[in-house]
């Protein structure tokens, strides 16, 4: 890591021996997670109230885990070093995530809901863009919520798409009205491997500092579950 609090690519900070420096865990040892690949685990703080940490740096993905605490991040945004402390940024679903950890086992983790980004557009009939299908696994279960004006219900969930080369692709998924409700109905789960077929959209999403950036969101037709095996080129 380079300078204090200066946030930098999560790819590469989130590289074990950043963080092993940082942190002084009392063991490290490889871990495999269905939903965001390989990476690695630091256990820290004071052994009698242990704290681990599943890192995984391709995925852009953590998992905390405590006596008192589970959660899942992803995908990470930004990685940054305050005074000793790790702080990881999260944006999913609408909502920014911030976790501060330290060497010696405290976390603080605070939401946000990201109010000053735009609605979605609702899907017309004649889609726009050219159809997509992207197969991969659910990055967090789904949220719902509903539009203001009409109170159409909205689905909608991270999907993380892996490479042949070992990277991984997040997409922002939406679900609308009936879609979004048969999908409330028949629930799918984080580290889920599934299968989309939608539409990309792109539109403006504003901060509350003012900023604005554009993001690119698919507005699924069909998601499928049962999943036939990748089928292998001889």
């Amino acid at each position: 890591m380079a300078q204090e609090g200066t946030p930098h690519d999560p790819r590469i900070e989130l590289a074990q021996q950043h963080l092993q420096v940082l942190l002084s865990p009392r063991s490290v040892r490889p871990v495999t997670d269905v939903g965001f690949g390989d990476g690695y685990s630091l256990e820290i703080g004071q052994p009698e109230t242990p704290v681990e940490l599943q890192i995984f740096p391709e995925a852009r993905g953590l998992i905390v885990s405590s006596e008192t605490l589970h959660m899942e991040l992803a995908p990470i945004i930004s990685v940054s070093r305050r005074s000793g402390r790790l702080g990881l940024i999260s944006e999913s679903a609408g909502e920014r995530s911030s976790l501060e950890v330290t060497p010696w086992g405290s976390i603080e983790l605070t939401r946000q809901e990201m109010t000053g980004a735009e609605e979605p557009g609702e899907p017309s009939e004649n889609e726009p863009s050219e159809r997509v299908t992207i197969r991969g696994r659910v990055g967090r279960t789904p949220r719902f919520r509903s539009t203001q004006g009409r109170g159409m219900l909205i689905a909608q969930f991270p999907l993380a798409q892996h490479s042949e080369d070992g990277s991984t692709n997040w997409h922002t998924v939406l679900l609308f009205g009936d879609r979004a409700q048969k999908l409330k109905d028949k629930p799918i789960v984080t580290g889920q491997e599934i299968e989309i077929v939608g539409y990309p959209h792109q539109r403006t999403r504003r901060s509350r500092e003012g900023g604005s950036r554009q993001v690119i969101e698919v507005y699924a037709t069909a998601i499928r579950t049962t999943l036939k095996p990748p089928t292998v080129n001889q």
